[in-house]
Formats: structure tokens, C-alpha cells, sequence
């Protein structure tokens, strides 16, 4: 998601924060692209291509497997990150300020 944006000026500018004036926001794409580059390097080493689709494959299993619907029995953490998986997968969560037309078209590429 942080290398879409970072190829997108509408998307780097509606992650800007709201208090920034649409009038300077043009020229705040450097600075924010400077910060967008140096988050992706940050979290780089922790990109595993696959590892979405595989994570998805483990939570059928242990869905399926489950006698309930919780993945292992009772409610519990890995109830918790099933649910961050799917929010990644298709954000349904409010949340201010919310994602920009454009944030979100990239999100479901």
C-alpha cells in the first residue's frame, strides 16, 4: 500500500495531514514523499510476497476446523489478528480522518 501511494500525487496528497491547506498541499508532496520513502524503508525487510495469501489459507483451516467460530475455541488473539488480516483485505472500519478516494482505489488493487 505505502509503494502505491508513493507513486501517486492525489494519494500522497489526501494522506497529508487536514490541517495542511489544499492550496499547499502541491507543494508539500516532496516532504511527504521523503516521509512515505523512509516508512517503506523502515518496514521493507517485512514485506514476503505470498504471505497474505498464505495467511488467508492457515485461517480457512483453522476455521474449518474450528468446532465454533472462534479459531481456537474461545475468543483470543488470534481471533484479533484474523480480523487485521481481513480490515488489510477490505477496510470496513471507520476512521478519522478516512482514506481518500484515491487511498482506497489503491487499497483494493
Amino acid at each position: 500500500m505505502v509503494r502505491a501511494i508513493l507513486k501517486n500525487n492525489q494519494a500522497i496528497e489526501e494522506n497529508l495531514p487536514h490541517f495542511i491547506p489544499k492550496a499547499m498541499r502541491r507543494s508539500m508532496r516532496f516532504i511527504a514523499r521523503l516521509a512515505i520513502k523512509r516508512l517503506d524503508h523502515k518496514y521493507a525487510h517485512l514485506l514476503k510476497p505470498g504471505s497474505l495469501v498464505q495467511a488467508l489459507l492457515v485461517l480457512r483451516k483453522g476455521l474449518t476446523e474450528s468446532s465454533n467460530k472462534y479459531l481456537s475455541g474461545n475468543f483470543s488473539y488470534a481471533d484479533i489478528s484474523m480480523a487485521v488480516v481481513f480490515e488489510l483485505i477490505d477496510p470496513i472500519a471507520y476512521c478519522e480522518p478516512s482514506l481518500g478516494p484515491k487511498t482506497q482505489k489503491l487499497s483494493m488493487e
